[in-house]
């Protein structure tokens, strides 16, 4: 029996209601749906005796199926169904609506541990991200690479070998193009720019999609704590 199946999720204290034919010896009840701010949880009644009446209470329940990740792309939501309190609701609706669920889970079914708080995770990612031109507070090429290690690397920051004459960013390029310098990806970013305006709007552009990809869910979203929904049968 498909109920209602263009209505979309219920959000907070929303209810459905829908009529089951009972006859005969059909005197069971099954159903399961699944939560959208989870990787797999879901919640079930399986063969629950129809009476007038029966209520219950339902916990939430890990399907085994995907890992618990809480990334925002690997849950069932999409970009415009995250309320407006979760991170994942300002993440790049190419990223977020992405459904991805091949990490695969536990591979069994049990009750689930609920959403998880990462916020120090965050403030790790805040700092593996720090790498853009901005973040650094750098002007040039030379400036760039000495701030991520290349600081005693004379015959690739400087035209001297006592390091007092910083090559200029045409220069810069010149050199490692000629040289085929590829021991760092970075330098790969820096030829296929051709600027180093350009060089930073790139690091600008793979911080923000590595941000969008890492964002994850937050407790207060969605908690398991309590029982995830209510169902009762009137007949």
């Amino acid at each position: 029996l498909e109920v209602d199946a263009e209505r979309g999720p219920l959000t907070e204290g929303d209810r459905i209601t829908f009529d089951i034919p009972r006859s005969g010896s059909y005197n069971l009840f099954t159903m399961a749906t699944s939560f959208i701010f989870a990787n797999d949880g879901f919640v079930s009644i399986d063969a629950g005796e129809i009476k007038d009446g029966r209520v219950w209470w339902l916990w939430g329940l890990d399907a085994g199926v995907e890992a618990n990740t809480q990334l925002c792309w690997t849950v069932q939501a999409t970009s415009t169904e995250f309320p407006p309190n979760s991170e994942c609701e300002g993440v790049r609706a190419s990223i977020a609506d992405e459904n991805d669920d091949r990490i695969p889970g536990e591979g069994f079914v049990h009750v689930h541990s609920g959403i998880h708080d990462f916020g120090s995770s965050k403030n790790a990612l805040n700092d593996f991200l720090a790498f853009t031109c901005n973040e650094l507070d750098v002007d040039s090429f030379v400036e760039y690479f000495r701030e991520v290690g290349y600081e005693d690397d004379f015959s690739l920051l400087y035209d001297d070998d006592r390091g007092r004459n910083e090559k200029d960013d045409e220069t810069f390029l010149e050199d490692i193009t000629r040289q085929q310098i590829r021991e760092d990806v970075l330098f790969e970013i820096a030829v296929e720019a051709g600027s180093f305006r350009k060089f930073c709007r790139e690091l600008e552009d793979i911080a923000d999609f590595l941000f969008n990809t890492f964002v994850t869910l937050e407790p207060q979203v969605f908690d398991f704590r309590t029982p995830m929904m209510k169902v009762e049968i009137y007949c």
